[in-house]
């Protein structure tokens, strides 16, 4: 069984506790948009990082990410506020990428960067600055981009 608990396996012989997570396992995940409707704005935030955390618990999280990703375009009308507003949607993806997003980070660019900054820390003059209103200099800002490159 590779690994992945079961609903029953994670809480026995609680059958309320089983009952529960049946329902906020759903596949239209009513529980989950009614507690988002019903909450409190300030506690979006915590609220989305416990669901997130919940659903990772019984191996569901892309589940309950292609979902909400979907209820957000099926409900936008304009690309333009596309993941822009302040909702669910919004607010799970920046938990999701919290949560995931900064350890793929940490694992990819760690070596990289820290290298970069060994090799390069006798040298003040070595800069990745290419934002005009920090480095008002084109021509450095030039150089800059450049170091970045390689």
């Amino acid at each position: 069984m590779n690994g992945i608990l079961s609903i029953p396996d994670i809480y026995g012989n609680k059958p309320l506790a089983f009952e529960l997570a049946r329902l906020i396992l759903a596949k239209d995940l009513s529980i989950v948009w009614g507690l988002f409707m019903a909450a409190n704005p300030k506690d979006i935030e915590s609220i989305t990082s416990i669901i997130l955390k919940f659903f990772e618990t019984h191996n569901r999280v892309m589940f309950l990410m292609k979902n909400a990703v979907t209820k957000e375009i099926m409900s936008t009308t304009t690309s333009a506020t596309l993941f822009r507003l302040n909702n669910f949607a919004s607010k799970l993806l920046s938990s999701y990428c919290k949560r995931y997003g900064l350890t793929y980070i940490k694992k990819t660019l760690n070596d990289i960067v820290t290298e970069i900054l060994v090799t390069r820390v006798h040298e003040p003059e070595y800069s990745f600055e290419v934002d005009p209103s920090r480095e008002l200099n084109e021509e450095k800002r030039l150089k800059n981009q450049e170091n970045l490159k390689q």
